[in-house]
């Protein structure tokens, strides 16, 4: 057992769900699942909207460089079939060049494109893990949990929510992708920033 979390914004969530459903989308943008994460309190960058240079501008200086860029694909921008991103951009001058190659017109920079800015965070010593919520025909909703994603990795642990903090630790040391760290220190806080991430993807998971 474990204390029930904060109580949830779902209302913030029926609206992206009304939205998506009423324009009979089944993908949401970057910018709901941006929305959709902060919700359930998983740790997403600070992240805005923009549809022209000079707002993503206006936000990178809000947010604080540097910053990456994404163009919010999908339905809301058929012409890109695929994520641009443009990382690691340290001031206004790199993010205009980035926006113009993002657009393929350079000499049209005021041409409107639906992108997220994020802050961008350098870290040190980092390994990679793939989280995700996948739908099994026996159990309904599982959590996958990997090095990488479900669909290329070898050794994938699968979780059935919903998930206490105890559940994910062991989930976590049985994967065992920490023993690698020398520092024992630095591997439990890894092992506690992600069982806490577990847990509130669990409480997305059955919240809907």
């Amino acid at each position: 057992s474990q204390p029930e979390p904060q109580p949830l914004d779902l209302a913030a969530v029926e609206r992206i769900r009304a939205d998506a459903a009423s324009a009979n989308r089944r993908a949401l943008t970057e910018m709901e699942v941006h929305t959709l994460l902060s919700v359930f309190g998983l740790p997403v960058a600070p992240a805005q909207s923009a549809d022209t240079l000079a707002e993503a501008l206006a936000v990178a200086r809000r947010l604080g460089f540097p910053v990456t860029l994404r163009s919010d694909t999908g339905e809301s921008a058929p012409h890109l079939p695929v994520p641009e991103v443009r990382g690691r951009l340290r001031d206004g001058r790199m993010l205009t060049r980035a926006w113009a190659t993002m657009i393929g017109a350079p000499g049209n920079l005021h041409r409107r494109l639906p992108v997220i800015v994020a802050k961008e965070r350098m870290f040190t010593g980092s390994e990679n893990v793939a989280i995700g919520i996948c739908t099994d025909a026996v159990f309904g909703s599982v959590i996958t949990f990997a090095t990488q994603c479900a669909g290329g990795a070898a050794d994938v642990v699968v979780l059935l929510p919903p998930l206490n903090l105890r559940l994910a630790r062991d989930a976590i040391r049985g994967q065992g992708m920490l023993t690698a760290w020398p520092d024992g220190d630095t591997a439990g806080a890894a092992t506690e920033a992600l069982a806490r991430i577990l847990v509130q993807v669990s409480a997305l998971a059955c919240a809907v």
